[in-house]
């Protein structure tokens, strides 16, 4: 193990941490990318077709050809499990949904192609089994006509919330939301004899995501005559008459001649709502943000509105525990679709700190985002390739920021390492309040020490700067970096070795 040194603190060094705040994750797949053979047949990019599994792997939903259903199940690091994979046939791939529950099973919708067709869902053990509990043989069926939209989520009582745009055939889909009970059976108990159905305004109408609150509320957004819509019903599934105007609201954010639409949400810990989405008037992509009520928060972005006009559609949008929040766009390109990432401060300001300007292009063309997710720092997506309709799999890692530990405080405060992924050298960096002994160390995945850094060694108060080395003997993976400062672990830190 070479020795490690303190390193001058250069005005330089604050400018390449700013273009590095996220990287491909080398270690997932083929450099940051799985390519898989599932193709997503879905021209828009309505509702998700990713889940997150207890474990850390990820399943996937497509199909492999027309009028049939594959969920695939990949690992951590990218490598498909073959015994996962379950098939659905007499599913049409343009309007599936996935979800997770919380014992870990997994629930996609989907439309069924034989008569009489109508909305189904499927749900699956948590090794890939079918659940022939689970409606008849593990397939429970809406008996509604979805068109444009079929998308489903678990409540915190375990019964499944199915949604979309029924289809009448005549040009005024109205919206619909069915509650099933935990056995996949209709729920008479919501709405109107399990349906909450609402022709909001004349002309087309869908709702492409939606969650529960933590009040039991359900909220939903999306688009009704080219006009963003949100729509909140009370846990019965009656119109929530407190929120907008009776339960409704329809925001022309680029005029009332202008086409908008939201295709994500995310509720915030102080009842706030944040959409994303994209407005033609100017064309762009636009994450807005909403009080609880429903009006536009004025303190984010320009009166609620953040716009991107280098992008035409927001897709997808998560929060971090900082309050920041990032959104997928994407746009067209020389090459055809672009997909980017883009970070935003609590204020709707774009976060400078993240890629170039507080936007990251994705290295490879023609894919475009339909689902985001993010765990920890590592953030995945999930794009169709426009070309193949082949869907790829993307994965991050988002740097951390300089934070300062207290050796008083179990503190959540963070630390800064570049580069990251590393190759033998890279730069630690955190701040102390006081001096202290710190032990900075490196374990495996299973908890196995790597390598010893330093190893209580005296630090005075302020901020800190060491170069470290990687063991020639240290293989490429992934690894935890562990902080203690005075004996308690005050941070854990996951780097890659290239």
């Amino acid at each position: 193990m070479q020795k490690s040194t303190l390193c001058l603190i250069f005005a330089w060094y604050a400018g390449l941490l700013a273009g590095q705040s996220v990287v491909l994750d080398t270690t997932f797949g083929a450099g940051g990318f799985v390519y898989i053979d599932l193709k997503d047949r879905n021209l828009n990019p309505y509702g998700d077709n990713m889940v997150a599994l207890p474990n850390g792997a990820l399943a996937i939903v497509g199909d492999l050809w027309w009028d049939s259903l594959f969920v695939e199940k990949y690992a951590d690091y990218g490598i498909k499990e073959a015994a996962f994979t379950t098939h659905f046939t007499d599913f049409s791939q343009y309007q599936v949904g996935a979800s997770i529950q919380k014992d870990g099973k997994i629930i996609v919708s989907g439309y069924k192609t034989l008569p009489p067709f109508h909305t189904a869902i499927a749900r699956m053990n948590v090794d890939g089994g079918i659940d022939t509990t689970f409606g008849m043989g593990g397939t429970a069926s809406v008996f509604l006509d979805h068109i444009y939209v079929s998308n489903l989520f678990e409540l915190s009582n375990g019964k499944i919330i199915s949604y979309g745009c029924e289809n009448l055939n005549n040009g005024n889909p109205p919206t619909v939301i069915t509650r099933l009970n935990t056995d996949g059976s209709i729920d008479s108990t919501f709405g109107i004899n399990g349906t909450f159905r609402r022709d909001i305004i004349s002309g087309y109408e869908f709702i492409p995501t939606g969650l529960e609150q933590p009040d039991g509320k359900l909220l939903f957004v999306g688009m009704a005559s080219w006009t963003i819509l949100m729509l909140r019903l009370n846990p019965d599934g009656q119109i929530d008459s407190t929120f907008g105007q009776f339960g409704i609201m329809l925001d022309p954010i680029g005029g009332r001649d202008v086409a908008c639409e939201a295709y994500d949400l995310l509720l915030l810990q102080d009842g706030k709502i944040t959409v994303t989405g994209y407005t033609r008037n100017p064309r762009a992509a636009v994450v807005i943000r909403y009080n609880a009520d429903g009006t536009h928060d004025t303190n984010f972005g320009f009166q609620g509105i953040q716009y991107f006009s280098g992008s035409t559609e927001g897709v997808s949008i998560v929060g971090r525990s900082d309050d920041k929040v990032i959104v997928a766009l994407t746009g067209p390109d020389t090459l055809g679709f672009i997909t980017e990432l883009a970070q935003l401060l609590p204020n709707g300001e774009r976060d400078s700190s993240f890629g170039v300007n507080g936007i990251f292009r994705l290295p490879e063309p023609k894919l475009r985002a339909r689902a985001l997710m993010l765990a920890d720092n590592k953030l995945t997506l999930s794009c169709r390739n426009e070309d193949s309709k082949q869907i790829t799999l993307v994965r991050l890692v988002l740097d951390l920021s300089v934070g300062i530990l207290d050796p008083k405080v179990q503190s959540e405060a963070t630390t800064c390492i570049f580069p990251n992924p590393v190759s033998e050298q890279f730069t630690l960096k955190f701040e102390l309040t006081q001096k202290e002994q710190v032990s900075i160390q490196l374990f495996d995945l299973n908890g196995k020490l790597a390598q010893s850094f330093v190893q209580n060694h005296s630090f005075d108060q302020g901020e800190q700067e060491l170069t470290l080395s990687c063991a020639n003997h240290l293989a490429a993976g992934n690894y935890i970096l562990t902080l203690e400062v005075a004996g308690k672990k005050m941070r854990s830190i996951q780097i890659i070795k290239k």
